[in-house]
């Protein structure tokens, strides 16, 4: 397997955007045309262009609140794919199904594992955020992966709800200014409460309407 164009992500146009290698926890920006992987990888480089909470709106077909129900793993032709059931609590944005299956590029599977620069892990009973755009046979990725995850986290005491973006912590290359960047810019971001967070995604679902 030398070539592993599975881990490209679809764009909104239906081209595909390459990806290219991370550098420690940055998450480069810069789009290729293709990438040669060398034979039988483990690990696989990612890039991924950076989106702001706007941006994720307007790229998603839906936005959920979700439960982890199910994780198992699956290899084809073009690698292992890990799939992941959610049951949806809420819809935030478009008209998710009660039950949905996302499709992300690594995993375990047939003795192998594969692990690709990006992509979230999920654990059964969790409860998450999602972005989410449309595959093939009623299946879903997440849009802009990490960048498109928040972990739901209660507050012990307060018992308030805060969503805490996968990309906290990470670096953006920005192709504009050459220069890394938080994927996350403001502090506060990193634990926003889960009604601001719908908030927000409302306001920018209705400006899209308009």
């Amino acid at each position: 397997m030398s070539l592993r164009d599975s881990a490209n992500t679809p764009s909104a146009t239906g081209r595909t955007r390459a990806h290219v290698p991370l550098r420690g926890a940055a998450l480069l920006a810069t789009l290729t045309g293709s990438l040669l992987w060398p034979v039988a990888p483990t690990a696989f480089p990612t890039t991924l262009a950076p989106l702001g909470l706007e941006q994720l709106t307007t790229r998603a077909s839906a936005v959920v609140r979700a439960r982890v129900a199910a994780v198992a793993a699956r290899g084809d032709a073009r690698g292992i794919w890990t799939l992941t059931t959610f049951e949806r609590l809420e819809s935030w944005k478009g008209s998710a199904p009660a039950r949905l299956v996302v499709r992300m590029p690594g995993g375990a599977a047939g003795g192998l594992r594969e692990r690709v620069e990006g992509v979230p892990q999920f654990t059964p009973g969790e409860e998450v955020v999602l972005f989410l755009e449309p595959l093939p046979a009623g299946e879903w990725t997440i849009a802009g992966w990490v960048q498109g995850t928040y972990r739901i986290r209660r507050e012990a005491g307060s018992g308030v709800e805060r969503a805490i973006p996968d990309a906290a912590g990470r670096l953006l290359l920005d192709p504009r200014s050459s220069s890394y960047r938080p994927a996350v810019p403001r502090l506060q971001e990193r634990a926003l409460p889960v009604l601001e967070l719908r908030a927000q995604v409302t306001r920018y679902v209705q400006e899209e309407s308009r």
